[in-house]
């Protein structure tokens, strides 16, 4: 008979506000947590986090209180965790220890129940995984909790094959050794079987923590015969989108007026506040009288961030000469890199990724590269 043993998620990233400059945009976490602790909860299930848990490690002790509290309700206080390369030290999740620890350890503690026999590693960089390969002999399990930037997954990202051995880790280190392999640190669903039959699978974040993921967001059930299942999760409504037009902002008016109707908005908003929906939008430089009107009645209604669309207005001035001169990007850069030596290749090239794409998916890019 096949039956459910056990729910994973991952990168929950845990802070104060999706912002820092909009404190008001808060709670996507502990309702994406909350969610997943009912499951279990209902379920009668264990509980195991891939890591990154938290944003960052200063986080504050009321809002670490919050997350504890949630995590209390997993039936049995059953609740393992690994770190992720967020946490850098946080262990405030189980720091009190014995019956008030809301979690623990799983690399210190591995959890046997119902057949099923769990181990995981905390965050490591590929070097010290190597090193730790070549004195230790990996924990025996049927399933593996890991964190960290696969190999494998560098061509599912859309990035060049030679950034590969940058990564964390490479899943041939575990393939053949484990029957499921769950993972962290991807902020996107993502599911592959190795050349030696392990299935290795990350669950993706749990709110949409940046520009540019996907919006799909789920956990995993795993069940006895080890084939899981993805549960979604309820989300802040989001939406990306041009304001250009009339017509466009009739199109956002009623996608906001549907997230209105959402069964499950009550809910949302005592985490969240009345204010829900979180809206990027681009705009045109020279917006028109009657746009301006309808953007402000927006900001009413969601959360907005602009992002103006210079696509026809790039030409930068004042860089060097006359207040008249105009220069293009690329020169504009050159310009200003030229002053300095050595030239930071890389940081010009950030700078114009922030200014030609804007700065979000600038970071976006540059976490890729260096695998974070």
């Amino acid at each position: 008979m096949r039956y459910p043993i056990f729910v994973f998620c991952a990168d929950l990233q845990a802070r104060e506000s999706a912002y820092r400059s909009v404190k008001e945009l808060r709670g996507d976490d502990l309702y994406a947590l909350r969610q997943v602790v009912d499951y279990c909860k209902k379920n009668k299930l264990a509980l195991f986090l891939g890591g990154d848990q938290v944003d960052t490690p200063t986080i504050s002790d009321e809002h670490t209180i919050e997350i504890r509290k949630i995590l209390m309700d997993v039936p049995f206080q059953a609740t393992y965790y690994v770190d992720g390369n967020h946490e850098r030290g946080f262990k405030r999740l189980c720091m009190e220890g014995g019956g008030a620890a809301a979690a623990t350890n799983l690399e210190e503690k591995e959890y046997i129940d119902s057949g099923a026999r769990i181990a995981g590693y905390n965050w490591r960089t590929r070097r010290q995984w190597e090193t730790h390969l070549e004195r230790y002999v990996l924990q025996q399990a049927d399933v593996l909790i890991l964190h960290g930037f696969a190999s494998q997954v560098v061509p599912a990202l859309g990035l060049p094959p030679d950034e590969a051995p940058l990564c964390d880790i490479d899943l041939t280190w575990f393939d053949g050794k484990y029957k499921l392999v769950l993972m962290g640190d991807i902020h996107m669903e993502w599911d592959w079987r190795g050349p030696q039959g392990t299935r290795f699978l990350y669950s993706g974040s749990m709110w949409m923590h940046r520009l540019g993921e996907p919006e799909a967001k789920s956990f995993i059930v795993v069940y006895n015969d080890f084939s899981v299942e993805r549960v979604p999760l309820r989300c802040r409504p989001f939406l990306r989108t041009d304001l250009k037009s009339e017509e466009d902002l009739k199109r956002i008016q009623t996608w906001l007026d549907n997230c209105a109707k959402l069964s499950y908005v009550s809910e949302m908003q005592s985490f969240m506040g009345d204010k829900l929906p979180r809206l990027h939008l681009e705009i045109p430089s020279d917006m028109p009288a009657a746009l301006s009107a309808g953007l402000e009645s927006l900001k009413q209604q969601a959360f907005v961030f602009e992002r103006v669309d210079t696509s026809h207005d790039r030409d930068l001035a004042e860089i060097k000469g006359s207040l008249d001169e105009q220069v293009d990007l690329s020169t504009a850069l050159k310009q200003l890199v030229d002053e300095k030596e050595p030239v930071d290749l890389e940081a010009a090239e950030f700078v114009k990724q922030a200014m030609e794409l804007g700065f979000d998916t600038a970071v976006t890019n540059l976490k890729q590269k260096v695998g974070m």
